[in-house]
């Protein structure tokens, strides 16, 4: 047991240095796509088509920790 945390001691402070953040290696689509619900989503007034998000921990220059939160969402509103 004292060898594990030992080891995880001195492994933590290099794991900070190669951290490579999902936010930044996002892709917008180049061509969005118009959605069109079906007949059953046709009759509520929102049709939430996409909802993702994503959080993330990184520490910075000051080895601080920083907490990254992104959200994208596709809502389709249908008109009565």
């Amino acid at each position: 047991m004292k060898k594990i945390i030992f080891i995880l001691l001195f492994i933590s402070p290099y794991l900070g240095v190669s951290q490579v953040l999902e936010i930044k290696n996002f892709q917008w689509e180049t061509k969005p796509v118009i959605h069109v619900p079906d007949s059953i989503e046709s009759k509520e007034p929102v049709v939430c088509i996409l909802d993702d998000f994503n959080t993330e921990y990184a520490f910075n220059k000051n080895s601080e920790l920083e907490y990254y939160y992104s959200r994208h969402r596709i809502l389709h509103f249908i008109e009565p």
